[in-house]
């Protein structure tokens, strides 16, 4: 019985479009999305959507750093050619574009998104980019590598069905360490304030789906680094014997340090 921990990292943009409609719900939350790039460490930018749901994906690391870096500080940066296509961020209309045709504020063909224009030109996936028709744009930036440990090695006992199950569960994490910041909880997935460093990580509400001898976890925590917050999504997956009835399976850790 055995704990595997695998921490997948996002910061993800994804909204809807309307064609002919000038975005404004939108661009708030475009500039709620480039204030949680504050970190240094990105892996990879993909750009996607309704035309293209597995989207197209920059992987250097130095040009995809430097472009959320960008979007950030609302500033231009590129183009750069990576990936067969040229990504480039610039100000069109009233905030930042990121475009991987190469050309800011430009009508083309391609992977567009500016939701803050201020217009019906608001960008879209695999497709003409001003006046496009209805769609869902998203870009998923990507890190890794939050360094986690578990001093006691171990987590409480839990009741599994052994039918497939999809749901909410609150189990208490005893002494997991988290980097020494402090965590802010997403009220939609998570139970309390979270803190780190000397203390411990207290409680995790978490979506969850278990089938036979497996238990897959997936919860958002809000990272506050520099004092600004950092959204990451951490997937935990729990494999386990299964117990007689009425019995409970202890569930011990593997957590690499």
């Amino acid at each position: 019985m055995f704990t595997t921990l695998d921490v997948s990292n996002a910061i993800v943009y994804s909204q809807s479009f309307t064609y002919f409609t000038t975005p404004s719900s939108q661009c708030t939350d475009w500039t709620t999305f480039r204030a949680l790039l504050v970190g240094s460490s990105y892996t990879s930018l993909t750009i996607s959507g309704t035309n293209d749901p597995t989207g197209i994906t920059l992987t250097n690391a130095v040009y995809v750093n430097a472009i959320a870096q960008a979007l950030r500080t609302y500033s231009s940066y590129g183009p750069v050619s990576s990936n067969s296509y040229s990504w480039a961020v610039g100000g069109c209309g009233g905030g930042p574009e990121l475009t991987a045709t190469g050309c800011i504020c430009c009508c083309n063909t391609g992977y567009t998104v500016r939701p803050c224009i201020g217009n019906y030109n608001w960008g879209g996936v695999n497709c003409y980019t001003c006046t496009a028709a209805g769609q869902t744009l998203t870009v998923t930036i990507m890190f890794r590598d939050i360094p986690f440990r578990s001093t006691d090695k171990k987590v409480p006992q839990m009741k599994f069905s052994t039918k497939p199950y999809h749901g909410v569960l609150k189990a208490p994490f005893t002494n997991l360490k988290l980097p020494s910041k402090r965590l802010k909880p997403n009220p939609r997935n998570s139970s309390r304030t979270l803190y780190t460093g000397s203390s411990v990580l207290d409680t995790i509400k978490a979506e969850f789906r278990n089938t036979p001898n497996m238990i897959h976890f997936r919860f958002h925590i809000i990272y506050n680094e520099q004092k600004k917050q950092l959204i990451f999504l951490l997937e935990i997956q729990l494999n386990y014997s299964l117990p007689l009835p009425s019995q409970t399976p202890n569930v011990t850790t593997a957590i690499p340090h």
